[in-house]
């Protein structure tokens, strides 16, 4: 079956799992659609408190990430960093794998905090 999808696109994909407190060992995954530039910004948060709904102002945020992940066509590197929207330094980390869709290139990284760059 076909899927479309938009130059630039960058598509998070998580591992399976079988329910929703499951651990997750593997990476996340970055699918890039070469063609355009592109941008999102990713909210990943613990998965399983209700901080989500109050804003995590009571400073349960310390398992929040908001990133904002963008790819440069011209240059063909995938950045991400932390998203203005992060009220405050964060100490967590994100491995992900990112995978360039058209040239089949696929780097593992690992967010820490930093702004990270990466050639596919």
């Amino acid at each position: 079956m076909p899927i479309y999808v938009k130059a630039g696109a960058i598509v998070p994909l998580d591992p399976i799992r079988q329910y929703v407190d499951q651990k997750v060992d593997g990476p996340s995954r970055l699918l890039v659609f070469p063609g355009a530039d592109g941008r999102f910004e990713l909210y990943d948060d613990d998965g399983h408190s209700t901080g989500y709904s109050t804003g995590y102002m009571d400073g349960s945020d310390k398992d929040l990430l908001w990133l904002d992940i963008t790819w440069s066509q011209q240059d063909k590197t995938l950045s991400i960093r932390p998203s203005p929207r992060m009220q405050r330094d964060q100490s967590r980390t994100k491995a992900f794998r990112i995978e360039n869709i058209v040239s089949g290139r696929q780097v593992q990284v690992e967010f820490t905090g930093e702004p990270l760059r990466v050639g596919l």
